[in-house]
């Protein structure tokens, strides 16, 4: 039987909350109330953490990773931070369940900023740093960040014993030389971190919450990808055995990893090990299922989902199983359907990717753009007066699966050959390639800002 929720209560509507200064200590908020800004989330029975970040949709998902680590026999306290709704508003059976503002110590106006220009999954990313800081500053002395999409094989004890020597442990996206998998995610997959507390990682979380404050953003093309990227810089900043990289095959085991290593089952339990000469078996720790789907999963059809992993590792299907009963168990389906809160302006018009993309470049350009969200407020008017708003009561339309998206993508191709080749008789090339690496440029999200009449001016194009 799944043991009682705990839930933290989030801050009333309307209630605004004061900019937060440092990170407090578990000494400086021994005699805050819950009035006060700082809302300790619960009370700490061990000096372990670990956590995930995620939407309410995603409760069920969480509860499976929870399942594991209880049915694995980790020993530590356990945090849901809770991107969106009210956590008193949930019901599900998840450890504890922590409000990502109050948790973080947003104020009101830095929560409203924080989920306007962040998309969810930037969102969730954008306060990791943060919660391992808020984490330190109960008290704890070692955490680790699970996506919500992990599953754990394993008592975690290994992970936890490398942070009695160790500052943090990460794991790289591959551990094979033998990899063509693209460099624009970033050395390490972020889906898991260790850290313990100290100066040094105080230092470290600082710095990468002062990047994510801004870019936590997705664009590649500008060479950002959330909050993993930055932490290419892991290495530099933690030296001299201060920072694990970890070579062990069954740690984060994940799609784009899956090729480079073997799966066997011995003893009852799960191993891994890398398809190299004399690779040798290691004890299967945590498996990473990103981008699965979750539904079908857990509405038990898991012949279709295992397709290509099996290909790639053969007895993975049997990993999916696991993850698909703990779907089950953890109510995924009465989660799943819940809406995105921050998905929609006040009157439910739909927030647009490049509204978000906009608004974060004003931000950028020093512009105060207070409430966001609210319809007929500032930057809603202005969106408006310049045509960008989506139709009203429009919903998401849906992603075309891949192979519709291939051939829409080839139609669009084929049209823009013909101007191109138009282009370049009229023009030249040298001319053509002058104007493609302007259009390349001005066409990119970050550079729509410009399409509003601002009173305030227009903002430059941004060149990268």
């Amino acid at each position: 039987m799944n043991e009682p929720v705990t839930i933290i209560p989030a801050l009333a509507p309307g209630r605004s909350t004061a900019r937060p200064g440092p990170l407090r200590t578990p000494q400086d908020t021994a005699g805050i109330t819950m009035n006060g800004f700082f809302q300790p989330p619960h009370q700490r029975r061990s000096d372990r953490c670990i956590f995930t970040i995620c939407t309410r949709s995603y409760i069920g998902l969480a509860e499976a990773l929870r399942l594991s680590m209880r049915n694995n026999g980790v020993v530590s306290d356990f945090l849901i931070v809770a991107v969106d709704h009210a956590p008193v508003d949930v019901s599900a059976q998840s450890g504890t369940i922590v409000s990502a503002q109050e948790f973080c110590g947003y104020s009101d106006a830095e929560w409203a900023s924080r989920t306007f220009k962040y998309d969810l999954v930037e969102l969730c990313t954008s306060i990791k740093a943060r919660v391992f800081r808020s984490a330190f500053a109960l008290g704890y002395e070692k955490a680790i960040y699970f996506d919500p999409d992990i599953i754990v094989f394993d008592d975690l004890g290994g992970v936890f014993g490398a942070l009695d020597i160790h500052d943090a442990v990460a794991t790289p996206h591959r551990l094979g030389t033998e990899s063509s998998l693209s460099a624009r995610g970033g050395v390490f997959n972020l889906g898991f971190l260790a850290a313990r507390r100290g100066a040094a990682i105080e230092k470290v979380m600082t710095w990468w919450d002062e990047r994510l404050d801004h870019y936590s953003i997705n664009d590649p093309l500008r060479g950002y990808f959330t909050d993993q990227k930055w932490m290419d810089h892991l290495p530099v900043l933690l030296r001299n055995d201060q920072l694990l990289v970890s070579d062990h095959p069954g740690m984060n085991l994940a799609p784009w990893n899956l090729a480079e290593r073997e799966l066997r089952g011995k003893d009852g339990r799960w191993e891994v090990r890398l398809r190299e000469d004399g690779a040798v078996w290691q004890k299967l720790c945590f498996v990473h299922f990103s981008a699965f789907d979750y539904r079908g999963l857990a509405a038990g059809k898991t012949i279709a989902a295992a397709g290509p992993a099996e290909e790639k590792m053969p007895g993975f299907g049997a990993l999916l199983d696991v993850l698909a009963h703990g779907l089950k168990r953890g109510g995924f389906l009465e989660h799943a359907a819940i809406p995105y809160q921050f998905a929609t302006y006040s009157d439910g018009t739909l927030v647009l990717a490049g509204h978000r993309r906009i608004y974060h470049r004003l931000i950028e350009a020093g512009r105060d753009l207070p409430a966001p969200f609210e319809t007929g407020g500032g930057f809603h008017a202005r969106l408006k007066r310049a045509g960008l708003l989506a139709a009203a009561g429009g919903k998401p339309s849906g992603r075309p699966d891949a192979k519709t998206r291939t051939a829409q993508i080839g139609r669009a191709a084929k049209a823009l050959d013909i101007l191109a080749r138009i282009v370049v008789r009229l023009f030249g090339y040298n001319r053509f390639e002058l104007l493609s690496k302007l259009l390349v440029r001005y066409f990119h999200p970050v550079n729509h800002a410009r399409l509003l009449r601002d009173r305030d001016g227009s903002v430059d194009v941004e060149y990268f």
